[in-house]
């Protein structure tokens, strides 16, 4: 649990963290970031920038929601108010031969 004042530092490493995941291409671990640094935005009021940063991440996915990952992502954007279903990426029909 962090101590109070120790928040700012907290969200600065999270966003490191996440912003390393994604140069790397590490969609489970920038999900991860998301999901905590969403938790630590949220708990301070900052739902929409909670909230479009968990989306971005879901978004990247479009197998394994049953993975644990992604169950807390999910509940967390239901609770942040946003629906997961709109914030994967569903792949486009195949074109008709």
């Amino acid at each position: 649990l962090l101590q109070p004042g120790e928040e700012a530092q907290a969200a600065g490493l999270l966003r490191r963290a996440h912003d390393l995941a994604r140069e790397q291409g590490a969609a489970a671990l920038v999900l991860r970031a998301a999901v905590s640094l969403a938790r630590l935005h949220a708990r301070h009021g900052l739902v929409p920038d909670a909230a479009g940063l968990l989306t971005e991440a879901y978004a990247h996915f479009d197998e394994g929601f049953d993975s644990g990952d992604l169950v807390d992502a999910r509940h967390l954007l239901e609770v942040l108010g946003h629906s997961p279903e709109s914030s994967h990426h569903v792949p486009a029909p195949a074109p008709a031969l």
